[in-house]
C-alpha cells in the first residue's frame, strides 16, 4: 500500500528555494566638500618621514648648541685675553718710557754734578738752565752752593767784589731762562790780619794787600718753559 505521505507530499521537502541577496550600496549623497576625506599612505609618509628626520636631527641640534656656546665662551675668553695683553703692551711701554727719562736725568744729573764739582749740590729735579747758568758765571765768583726747590733755585757763592754779584744778576736775566733774578742777601767777608798777602816793592819795603770778597746768596725763578 502506498504511503500516504509520499502521495500526499508529506514526505521530507528536497526542493531547493531560489535565494536572492540584496548588495549594499555606499551611496554618499553629501557634496564633495563635506565628505570625509580618506586618509592614504602616499599622503602620510612625508609626514612620517619628517617626524623620523627631526628625531634623527635633534641630537645633532643639542651638539650644535653646546659647540657654539663653547665657541662664544672661547670667543669671550680670547676677548679677555687680548685686553690683558694690550694693557700689559700699554703698561710695558709706559715702563720703557720711564726707563728712558730716568736714564736721561741721570744722566742730566751726572752732567751737572761734574760743572759743579766740589759744591754742595741739592735737588733731584735739575733744570737744565745749570748748566747755562755755570757757563755764564763771570770770573771770580765760586760757588759754595746751588739748591733747585720746583722752579726756584737757589744760588749761594763767594765773589771778588760786589760788582760781579751785580754783573751775575744781570747776566742771568738776559739769558731769558728766568721769570725773576734777585738778590737774597751779600755779605763783607772781614779778612784776619793773619791771612794778609805780603809782597815787597821795588826799594824792598814790605806791601801789606788786603783781598776783600763778599758772599752772597740769589734767587732765580725759572719761567714755564724752562721747567721742562
Amino acid at each position: 500500500m502506498d504511503d500516504p505521505k509520499q502521495i500526499l507530499g508529506n514526505g521530507p521537502n528536497n526542493t531547493k528555494f531560489l535565494t536572492s541577496t540584496l548588495e549594499v550600496f555606499d551611496i554618499n549623497i553629501l557634496p564633495e566638500r563635506y565628505r570625509r576625506n580618506k586618509i592614504r599612505l602616499v599622503a602620510v609618509l612625508p609626514w612620517l618621514l619628517f617626524l623620523v628626520f627631526l628625531t634623527a636631527i635633534y641630537p645633532s641640534l643639542l651638539i650644535a648648541q653646546e659647540a657654539q656656546s663653547n665657541f662664544k665662551r672661547s670667543q669671550f675668553q680670547v676677548a679677555v685675553l687680548q685686553t690683558s695683553l694690550e694693557t700689559y703692551q700699554s703698561a710695558a711701554n709706559e715702563m720703557t718710557a720711564l726707563q728712558d727719562e730716568i736714564d736721561i736725568a741721570t744722566e742730566r744729573r751726572d752732567q751737572i754734578v761734574a760743572s759743579y764739582q766740589g759744591i754742595d749740590l741739592q735737588g733731584s729735579n735739575w733744570s737744565p738752565a745749570l748748566f747755562r747758568i755755570e757757563k755764564n758765571v763771570p770770573d771770580g765768583i765760586s760757588w759754595t752752593s746751588v739748591v733747585q726747590q720746583d722752579q726756584e733755585i737757589y744760588l749761594e757763592g763767594i765773589v771778588d767784589t760786589y760788582q760781579g754779584i751785580l754783573d751775575l744778576q744781570d747776566i742771568l736775566s738776559g739769558l731769558g731762562e728766568f721769570s725773576i733774578v734777585k738778590i737774597d742777601s751779600v755779605d763783607q767777608v772781614l779778612i784776619d790780619q793773619a791771612e794778609t798777602v805780603v809782597a815787597s816793592t821795588e826799594d824792598g819795603q814790605p806791601l801789606t794787600t788786603l783781598s776783600p770778597s763778599y758772599t752772597f746768596s740769589l734767587v732765580a725763578m725759572l719761567n714755564a718753559e724752562s721747567q721742562q
